[in-house]
């Protein structure tokens, strides 16, 4: 049996969405939060004592790029009624 670690080390992208899809609401809540809490420490962590620049260059990590689509995300107008 695989533990949890080593799942999240082999795991693709598609095993990751087949994994939110099969989600429950609840379970699907969790994640959702505890994955945002996470994605911010690691920024916190990741950016201390870098300066953003107002012009958005330099190069942008995957953490970076996954809160901004968070927040397109957020943005966006729900494909279905809620």
């Amino acid at each position: 049996m695989d533990t949890t670690a080593a799942f999240a080390a082999r795991a693709t992208a598609f095993d990751l969405d087949e994994l939110v899809t099969a989600l429950d609401d609840e379970g699907l809540a969790y994640l959702a939060v505890a994955s945002a809490r996470q994605l911010r420490r690691r920024l916190g962590r990741t950016n201390v004592g870098r300066s953003r620049s107002k012009d958005g260059g330099g190069r942008r990590g995957p953490l970076d790029r996954a809160g901004g689509q968070l927040a397109a995300e957020w943005a966006a107008p729900p494909e279905e009624a809620w």
